[in-house]
Formats: C-alpha cells, structure tokens, sequence
C-alpha cells in the first residue's frame, strides 16, 4: 500500500530494482529496530523523499493531531488545503474513512512526529494545536447555553483526545487567561457525560506545572473541579481536601470566584 504510489514518479522496473537492492542494505544498516520496523521506516522515508517540501511540512504538522484529522483543524495547524490533503492520502500518507476527516496511521504519525522534531518545529504545531482547540472549546461551550447543545457535546466528546493534548501542553506553556476557558470546557464535558476519572486524570497531569509556574489561583480552580469529580464518584473526604486546598490558593491569588466556588462545593 505504501509502495503503490511510488508509480507516479517511478517505473516498476524502478520500484522493483530499488526492492532487490535499496531497501535491503538500508534494513541491514539500521540494526537498533526489529526487521519488520526496519522495513516499515524505509518505506516510511522513501515515501517521504517523494513528498513536495509543502506536502512534508503540513505531514510532519499534523502528527500533534490526536486521531480524526478535519480540514479547518489542518488547516489552522498544518497550514494544510484540501488538494493537499487529497495527495498525501493519495500517496498513502493518509487515510480519508469519510467525506469530512482524515486520520493519520499510528506509526506514521510516529514517523511524522519524528520529522517535526527534526525540523525543530515541535513546540511551534503545539502551539498552534492548544490555539485551535481552545477556540474550538470556546465555541462549542457557547453552543451548550442554545438549541445546538446535543451537537456541540457530539463535537466536544469527539474531540477529546485533542483537547487532552492541548491540556497537556498548555499547562507548560499557554497564560491562564488562555487555560480557564479550556479547563471550563474540559470539565462541563466530564460532567455532562459523568467521565468524572478522565477529570480527575486531567488535574493529575495540570496541578503540579501550574504550581510550578506560579499560577495558583488556577491550580486552586482545577482543584475544586477535581474535588466535584471526586464528590461524583463518592471520594468525600478527598474532595473535602481538594476544596481545602483549592480553597487557599484562590485566596492567595484573591481569585473571588473560586473562593466562592469553594464555599459552595463545601456546603
């Protein structure tokens, strides 16, 4: 399936010569990786030789994409187009399961990932992908106060996976003021579909570089959402400490909402 699109700008006498003769020696070359992913990353890199410079700048991008792959989210964080899009899953680089999306195998997204660090453009998609989503969540959190509330909770549980990633990279790097509506969003999603584990993952994974980088008044809110999560599943005297300790670090800060939040979750 790889090789296939090598017919575009090689001839099978070609593809079949550099089969015999090529690939071989580089496997042979490449000894840290068991034979069938020594085969697979020389596939991988030759595909990717015959790659347009644009085509490998938007692939290598969309390996921060966690699963379904559409258009405006490659668009705004690949700098991708649809006739690009089209190639590369003409050339095998992507697959398009539908109409609407593109998904991005897991090994070739490992592959691409590998060529984003390359490139030293690793932080700079992240960026880009924390951005898009938290637009994207401030959307759709505004479509839950109207009619389109089944649909905008349809695309917010779709795009989970990302906006996890986007909490993940956000809390290293992003401002508060970018965060809050995130986290918002992340945690009226938990509670509306009572994935109130995956709430408290997220806090697991934000308390500590918040702490770190001194944003206690939002370290103090994630808490109290972690404490809501905890009181869900019945942990009360672990949600009692999270309000305890959430309650202090959004004095600290004067954060007047949270110290409220925390009032009520504690009553």
């Amino acid at each position: 399936e790889m090789i296939a699109p090598w017919l575009l700008v090689m001839s099978p006498a070609a593809i079949a010569n550099r089969i015999s003769t090529d690939i071989p020696d580089l496997i042979g070359s490449m000894r840290n990786f068991p034979e069938r992913h020594q085969s697979l990353n020389t596939v991988f890199e030759h595909s990717w030789s015959l790659l347009a410079p644009a085509e490998q700048r938007v692939f290598r991008r969309l390996a921060v994409i966690v699963g379904n792959i559409s258009l405006p989210a490659a668009e705004a964080i690949a700098g991708a187009s649809e006739p690009t899009l089209r190639s590369l899953a003409h050339k095998s680089m992507l697959n398009k399961p539908d109409n609407d999306t593109y998904t991005l195998h897991s090994l070739l997204r490992a592959f691409a990932l590998q060529k984003l660090q390359e490139a030293d453009e690793l932080q700079e998609a992240q960026s880009a992908h924390f951005d898009y989503f938290s637009r994207f969540v401030a959307f759709q959190k505004a479509q839950l106060l109207g009619a389109g509330q089944l649909l905008a909770l349809e695309k917010l549980e779709e795009a989970f996976d990302n906006l996890r990633a986007a909490w993940r990279n956000g809390v290293e790097h992003a401002a508060a003021d970018q965060l809050l509506p995130l986290m918002d969003g992340i945690y009226d999603l938990c509670i509306t579909r009572s994935w109130y584990a995956a709430g408290i993952d997220m806090s697991g994974v934000g308390k500590e570089p918040l702490k770190r980088r001194g944003m206690r008044g939002l370290a103090g809110r994630l808490l109290l959402n972690e404490a809501l999560m905890h009181h869900h599943l019945g942990n009360y005297d672990q949600s009692r400490l999270c309000i305890e300790e959430g309650q202090i670090l959004c004095e600290q800060e004067e954060d007047v909402r949270g110290i409220a939040k925390a009032i009520f979750l504690s009553a």
